[in-house]
Order: C-alpha cells, then sequence, then structure tokens
C-alpha cells in the first residue's frame, strides 16, 4: 500500500496524464493541475521544481515502460522474428496509452534544456540497446550484415 505521500505524488502524476490527454502542455498551470489532483498547490512544490520537473519525472516513467515492452525482444533468445513482433505490439499499445505523455515531452523539450537533454539521453540509450541487439543477431548468423545504426534510429 502506498504511504500518504506517494500517493499524493502520483494523483499530481495522474492528473497531469489526465490533462494532457485534452490539453497541451503550454496550457498546463500548477494551479489547475493541482485543481485536478484535489491538493494543495503547494504539495506541488513538496514533489516537483515545476511543471518541467514534473514532465521529465513523466517521461522517466514512460522510458522504464519501454524498456520493459521491450524486453522479449532485447532479451530473448528465441526466433527472434516473433519476438520483435511482440515487443512492437507492445511498443505500439503503450504509445497509444502514453502518447499524450510523448507529445507533451515533444512540446516542452526545446522550452527546457533539462529536459530536451533527458529526452535525447533516452533516445540514445534506446538505440543503442536496438544497435547492439541487431548487432548480437548479426554476429551469430541470425540475420544478414548491414549498418545496424541507422535501422535503430528509425
Amino acid at each position: 500500500m502506498l504511504r500518504k505521500s506517494e500517493r499524493t505524488r502520483q494523483s499530481i502524476l495522474n492528473a497531469a496524464v489526465k490533462f494532457l490527454s485534452t490539453h497541451p502542455f503550454r496550457d498546463l498551470t500548477v494551479a489547475h493541475l493541482m485543481s485536478l489532483a484535489g491538493t494543495s498547490r503547494s504539495a506541488f512544490y513538496q514533489y516537483f521544481g515545476d511543471l518541467h520537473d514534473l514532465m521529465e519525472t513523466l517521461m522517466q516513467g514512460l522510458e522504464e515502460d519501454i524498456f520493459h515492452v521491450a524486453a522479449p525482444w532485447f532479451q530473448g533468445d528465441d526466433d527472434p522474428t516473433p519476438l520483435l513482433e511482440q515487443t512492437m505490439a507492445g511498443l505500439v499499445q503503450l504509445c497509444y496509452r502514453q502518447g499524450s505523455i510523448l507529445q507533451a515531452v515533444a512540446d516542452a523539450a526545446p522550452m527546457d534544456e533539462r529536459l530536451e537533454k533527458s529526452w535525447m539521453d533516452f533516445l540514445t540509450a534506446f538505440d543503442d540497446a536496438v544497435t547492439d541487439r541487431i548487432e548480437e543477431h548479426q554476429a551469430i548468423g541470425m540475420i544478414e550484415p548491414f549498418d545496424a545504426r541507422p535501422v535503430a534510429i528509425a
């Protein structure tokens, strides 16, 4: 069971996701968010420095979800084709469910260097993981050699 402080933090995050599912990030205010979360404005600042800090927290959760969904292909030892199909289906579902966070990050990152760097670091880490996995499959002869990095980035 979550402690009260963790429940409050989670209610703020849930309210942000709900808001972002119907509104752009630029329309998000702390006052409106806290009204949705049903708690005080001061509670927001107990957990987040500003709205960009909140976005970074949402993005970190999304990153964890993405790597979790991609784990079958990244870690599987079986035939990679069905594992990749499973992973891609999971990623599409995740992006459908959490697309509002992706859109908000895209909206907010150009205004916040820290958030932009976090997003770029995540993309690089994901591209690195995909590149490594393709190259592993190439090394054992599962797939033909080609330059894996551009495919990973795509």
